[in-house]
């Protein structure tokens, strides 16, 4: 999406000067352009530490290692849950965004033909 973002910004810049229109999809390029890099960052997930499960457990019965670890699996998961829910937001945002600029590059293209 980044990439893409960029590339488009680039060709219209090209192929006009700086219309209102031509604003727009520079404006629209960048959003997606930081939108995109935002849902592509870098983020840390809770995971399951296995020494101190180990440490604890080591010589309980597997039903209650096994209890243990689906109860921490899960309060990871629902976090988990809530930074990639935020990631998709994003996404979607830079796909709206690129769809403006894509909708300004049109208008523009056309209008210096």
């Amino acid at each position: 999406m980044a990439g893409f973002a960029a590339t488009a910004a680039q060709f219209v810049a090209t192929k006009v000067g700086f219309t209102p229109w031509a604003l727009l999809a520079y404006g629209g390029y960048a959003a997606a352009f930081a939108f995109g890099l935002a849902a592509l960052a870098v983020t840390k997930y809770l995971d399951v530490e296995p020494r101190p499960l180990m440490e604890t457990h080591a010589e309980s019965p597997k039903a209650l290692l096994l209890s243990t670890l689906i109860a921490s699996r899960t309060a990871h998961f629902e976090a988990n849950a809530k930074v990639v829910h935020g990631k998709a937001v994003l996404w979607w945002i830079s796909v709206a965004t690129l769809a403006v600029a894509l909708l300004g590059s049109i208008i523009v293209i056309g209008e210096s033909s």
